[in-house]
């Protein structure tokens, strides 16, 4: 069996909020659970649903998304989703 790879991609919506969760609704992925294709998996998370006029002008975005991440992480129990979670959180915290 060919040995199992792992990618994290992050996507970004920009729209008005029912573009953007019409968008999410016609998707196969789940906007928030995780899709099996055989034994293969697509796990996806909405990080926030935030203006872009606050995150041009408000530095606590940011210090939101950074708290949103760190509980995400202490939710999950997978330990792959966790490193990915760490990366996303390290990212935020240059």
């Amino acid at each position: 069996m060919e040995e199992i790879k792992r990618m994290t991609r992050i996507l970004e919506y920009t729209g008005d909020e029912k573009w953007i969760m019409s968008t999410l609704n016609v998707s196969e992925i789940p906007a928030i659970g995780t899709k099996a294709f055989g034994h293969n998996t697509i796990s996806s998370g909405i990080i926030g649903l935030v203006p872009t006029d606050i995150i041009d002008k408000d530095v606590s975005s940011v210090k939101r998304a950074v708290a949103l991440v760190k509980r995400l992480i202490d939710k999950t129990d997978n330990s792959n989703h966790k490193k990915d979670l760490y990366d996303i959180l390290d990212v935020f915290q240059l």
